[in-house]
Formats: structure tokens, C-alpha cells, sequence
């Protein structure tokens, strides 16, 4: 990489660190360092990696938060650069949490947000792969309650699948989510996944999780202003952030109707959001002050 010299220290996870990759799986490098990074984060998005992109303030709070990411990282990454041993030291410290059950009722937001889904094909590709990451979380903060520490969706799937003995069509269900998931986040559409495959996939999460995912019927106008309506009474930026997403594309914007800097702009937050820091912070806080804007807007013009 031509500017490595930005960064300290640089791992591999996920799939491509276990060697259980597929054709649909993220090439997952992790980054931390000071100055230019975001030249190597160009640089390997390029070259096809998805790269997570932290400062050491950030890893740190991870770990005094006892963030399960940082109990993958120590499981499973590997190490391909660490200057001066900093992250294999934060990882060979870390110590997971005894309990995730506060972490775990508060994921069921996730599902919820999904509930009243109206028919529109970005709109269900967007439920879709909200589900996948409120079923990952909820898996992975599930067993680790119990001491296990899992983190291959595949093996999850089959886990959860065997602790609440669900069928083989119950599991594909949960097994489609992560390659709806994906073509949400290339196409921003439900592709193969119509609105009766959301309502079986949300009737599944029901039985696993006890969430409300399936009972409201929202129009669409309803639904918009549901998702603006309830930004404000959660303090973590990813849920309020999901659920202006949400209303984004109910209100039919795409990437591809993307016409003005403002929608762009909104555009590149959704598909990776910066919750760091005040500039991070200001960035969702702004998103939020357009959709709400957009819609007032939307909801003016769709009674004329």
C-alpha cells in the first residue's frame, strides 16, 4: 500500500481470516492509526476489501465497553502490521462482558422498526437487511450470555436453528437474509425477496426473539411518518439512523434518483455512517435534520 506509513496496525477478520469465505462475504481488513488514513481506506476499497476504520480512543472505549467486536478481533483476526504492538496488546487484554442482556433488549428495536413494512421494493430490501443485522447481533449476544463466542453467520444460522427447532424452510429464511442484505447495500431493492418472504422471514424472528415485527399494517405515508417519529427516543445513533433510512426509502429515494448533493450526501452516510467523534455525530445529526425537512415536504405534496 503506498501509504502504509498512516497506519500502525492492520488485521484481517472475518470469513477471510477463518478461510470460510464465499462468493457473497466481505473482504473484512481492520485499520488503526493517526494522520491520512483514509488513503489506505480508498486504496483497499479499491483492491475490493471492506475496511473498518478506528482510532486507538475508539478501540479503547470498545474494550471498556466490552464490545464484542473487539472479542472477534481477538478470536479471530489476524494481525498483518502492528508497529509498535499496540493492537495485539488491546486485544490480548480484553476481557468480554458476564452479561449481555441489556444489549440484547435493546437490539429488539432493530426487528420492531421493521414492523408495518409497506410494499415497496427498496423499502423491503431495506427491512431485509436491517433483520440481518438485528438476528446477527442477537445471536452473537445470545451466546456469548452462555460463553460462546460465535461469529460465522452460517453457524449461527445453525445454532439458533437448533435451539428453537425450527425447520428447514424456517432456517433458509434466516440463511437468505444475509444475501438479501447484500443485494440491499449493491441495489437498494428486495430483488428476490417479495413482501411475503419479509412477513414469513419476520414471523421467524418472532419465535426467536419474542420482537413485534409483524402485527402493524402501515400505508406508506404512515410509515414514514412512524420512522421520522420515533428518531428521537433512542440515544445510539445506529437506530435513529436505520429508521431516517427507512423513511428515506419509502419515500422513493434511491442511489439512483440520488439527483441533488443533499441526497448524495445522505446517501453516502447510509451506506457507512461515521457515529465517531463530533464531525461523525454532526454528519447523522444532519441527516436527520433533511429528512425530517424531505418529508414535510413529501407529506405536503402527497395531499395536493
Amino acid at each position: 500500500m503506498n501509504q502504509s506509513i498512516h497506519v500502525e496496525s492492520l488485521a484481517i477478520f472475518g470469513s477471510t481470516s477463518r478461510g470460510d469465505a464465499d462468493q457473497i462475504s466481505d473482504r473484512d481488513v481492520l485499520l488503526a492509526g493517526m494522520g491520512q488514513i483514509s488513503l489506505v481506506e480508498r486504496e483497499l476499497i479499491g483492491r475490493g476489501y471492506s475496511p473498518s476504520v478506528y482510532s486507538w480512543q475508539q478501540l479503547e472505549d470498545l474494550s471498556r465497553d466490552g464490545s464484542l467486536f473487539l472479542q472477534h478481533l481477538r478470536q479471530e483476526s489476524k494481525i498483518l502490521l502492528d508497529r509498535n504492538g499496540r493492537l495485539w496488546d488491546l486485544l490480548e487484554k480484553f476481557r468480554p462482558l458476564n452479561n449481555y442482556s441489556h444489549r440484547i433488549v435493546k437490539n429488539v428495536e432493530l426487528f420492531e422498526m421493521t414492523n408495518g413494512t409497506p410494499q415497496c421494493d427498496a423499502l423491503i430490501g431495506w427491512a431485509f437487511d436491517v433483520l440481518a443485522v438485528g438476528f446477527r447481533n442477537h445471536a452473537i449476544l445470545q451466546l456469548a450470555n452462555a460463553g460462546r463466542y460465535v461469529f460465522s453467520y452460517p453457524a449461527l444460522v445453525a445454532i439458533i436453528s437448533k435451539a428453537h427447532n425450527l425447520s428447514a424452510n424456517e432456517s433458509q429464511l434466516l440463511i437468505d437474509l444475509r444475501q438479501r442484505k447484500r443485494e440491499y447495500r449493491e441495489r437498494c431493492s428486495a430483488n428476490n425477496g417479495t413482501h411475503e418472504v419479509l412477513k414469513r422471514t419476520q414471523a421467524v424472528i418472532e419465535r426467536i426473539t419474542g420482537a413485534d415485527c409483524s402485527s402493524r399494517r402501515f400505508s406508506i405515508e404512515d410509515f414514514v411518518a412512524h420512522q421520522v417519529g420515533f428518531v428521537s427516543t433512542n440515544p445510539h445513533w445506529y437506530y435513529p439512523l436505520r429508521r431516517l433510512e427507512g423513511a428515506f426509502r419509502a419515500m422513493g429515494f434511491t442511489p439512483e434518483l440520488a439527483s441533488s448533493k443533499v441526497l448524495a450526501e445522505m446517501e453516502s452516510v447510509f451506506s457507512k455512517p461515521s457515529p465517531y467523534g463530533d464531525a461523525g455525530m454532526s454528519s447523522i445529526e444532519w441527516v436527520r435534520t433533511n429528512v425530517e425537512a424531505i418529508s414535510l415536504a413529501w407529506f405536503k405534496e402527497a395531499r395536493l
